[in-house]
């Protein structure tokens, strides 16, 4: 699935199909990196961060899942976008380890918007 995702060229159909996956996907990491490699080659922040804040609301999301989406969060250009997906995931981080608040804490400070910056922080204090 993902080999062929992967040719796809359009974001919204890349997206679609994607989220549609997310469903039937297990915690093998060698699926995650798949399915993450695809997630970086969509263009659309939009789009990006509707993969991601997705794949966030699986019931049993484990860590390397969560890394996953705070590593691929990086790469999303929108303030808005970025503060939305990390916000997604403050729960769980917020419960969680000290790498991975570490690992948060980084990906918030891609975000270029003072006020977005600031309510990602928020959302794990």
């Amino acid at each position: 699935l993902y080999e062929t995702t992967k040719r796809i060229s359009s974001s919204t159909e890349m997206s679609s199909v994607l989220r549609a996956s997310i469903p039937y996907m297990n915690d093998d990491p060698k699926v995650l990196d798949a399915y993450f490699a695809c997630t970086k080659l969509v263009s659309s922040d939009t789009e990006k961060g509707r993969i991601l804040r997705q794949l966030a609301a699986k019931d049993d999301i484990d860590r390397y899942a969560i890394s996953g989406i705070l590593h691929t969060a990086q790469r999303i250009s929108s303030s808005t976008e970025a503060g939305s997906v990390l916000r997604s995931v403050a729960p769980m981080v917020k419960n969680g380890d000290k790498d991975l608040k570490d690992l948060y804490m980084e990906s918030a400070k891609t975000i270029s918007s003072s006020s977005e910056f600031r309510r990602a922080i928020d959302a794990i204090m």
